[in-house]
């Protein structure tokens, strides 16, 4: 199993993508949608050997489990990273890798991306313009460090794919 390693240095297995991305989408709504935020759980059990972010706040909930653990203050709060999660489901489904050790194509980082880096108000990967990465290292940038610059950059890539098919 390969590794990410994030800003604050720390690493995150990419197996923990797939966890993330599907059995654990368990998110509070802003106050006001209709729903109550949930009541604070104890700290994630040990025996689940997942990796926590240090700042924010985590709960995981498994369909016919229930909530199994959360960390930080569980107030409510928009969303986060959905879109992120939605857009790998979307790039994979167009652009699948072929087993575990499968890169898939090499992708290269247009300026918009780098520019896009340096952003103090949003979760950003540093890149820099011709930089070349395969499809499965951006999934990773964009999943586990939260690049919103990646998630953009591979929508504009499967979008130039699909636009270069249709006209085809």
């Amino acid at each position: 199993m390969s590794a990410v390693r994030t800003r604050g240095g720390r690493l995150w297995p990419v197996g923990g993508v797939a966890l993330a991305a599907g059995a654990v989408l368990a998110c509070t709504l802003a106050p006001g949608a209709g729903h109550r935020a949930p009541a604070p759980v104890q700290a994630l059990p040990a025996w689940t050997g997942l990796p926590w972010p240090v700042q924010g706040q985590t709960s995981v909930t498994v369909e016919g489990v229930g909530r199994i653990g959360s960390r930080g203050e569980q107030r409510p709060v928009p969303i986060a990273s959905v879109t992120k999660a939605m857009t790998a489901y979307v790039v994979l489904q167009d652009h699948p890798l072929k087993g575990p050790d499968s890169e898939g194509p090499t992708i290269t980082v247009d300026q918009q991306a780098a520019d896009e880096s340096y952003s103090r108000d949003e979760s950003t990967a540093p890149v820099r313009a011709g930089q070349q990465f395969t499809e499965r290292q951006l999934l990773q940038l964009m999943m586990l460090p939260s690049g919103n610059n990646i998630a953009r950059l591979l929508a504009r890539w499967d979008g130039r794919l699909r636009d270069a098919a249709t006209t085809a």
